[in-house]
């Protein structure tokens, strides 16, 4: 079976080269102390991913440069030579309302430093690409908490401007080094998060 999202990300992803450079990037070496699930979900947030069941939901935009596997209860991404053409990966969930829960909040680790964009699509297709929000994931052992926040964020500029419906958001994709230059290595992410503004 086809799934015409994947086809649109993978499109997406192809043509991003004309996406705006990210008007803030941040350096991450531990930005907030690590949270429970439990302690996210109890305080309003909705849970997108934990990696305790499966990973079949997530997608690549290219089979031959992205490994994914579960490892343990985590995602495992290996990549090869990605970023300069915005190759990403990424999972479709349903529909979360972002303009209650505007924070994403993750898990993260990688064994080179790499830059993480996080864009999310609505339910009609369009991508909040137009303020990228760029994180720099410095190499580690250890887990780190990192925050996305989409206040405010919910513009669409490639392949034509749009307004995202911040209400109805069903997918998230996931760049890293995005326009460049090319990344190969290794990312875990876990406990996957939409939280409430602090």
């Amino acid at each position: 079976m086809v799934n015409f999202s994947s086809i649109s990300a993978l499109f997406l992803s192809l043509f991003m080269g004309a996406a705006p450079v990210a008007e803030k990037e941040t350096k991450v070496a531990s930005e907030k102390p690590l949270v429970l699930v439990e302690d996210a979900t109890n305080k309003g947030g909705v849970l997108i991913d934990d990696f305790s069941t499966e990973i079949w939901s997530w997608w690549d935009s290219g089979s031959e440069k992205w490994d994914r596997e579960r490892d343990g209860e985590v995602l495992k991404v290996k990549a090869k030579g990605v970023g300069k053409d915005y190759e990403c990966f990424g999972k479709q969930f349903d529909p979360i309302d972002f303009t209650k829960n505007p924070v994403m909040r993750l898990k993260i680790k990688s064994d080179e430093d790499v830059k993480v964009r996080i864009d999310l699509k609505d339910v009609d297709g369009f991508v909040a690409n137009a303020k990228p929000i760029v994180k720099t994931i410095e190499k580690s052992d250890e887990f780190q908490t990192v925050e996305f926040d989409f206040t405010g964020r919910w513009t669409q500029s490639w392949p034509d401007k749009q307004e995202v419906d911040a209400v109805e958001i069903v997918e998230l994709l996931v760049f890293l080094n995005p326009g460049g230059p090319a990344f190969s290595g290794t990312v875990w992410m876990d406990d996957i998060i939409a939280l409430p503004a602090e």
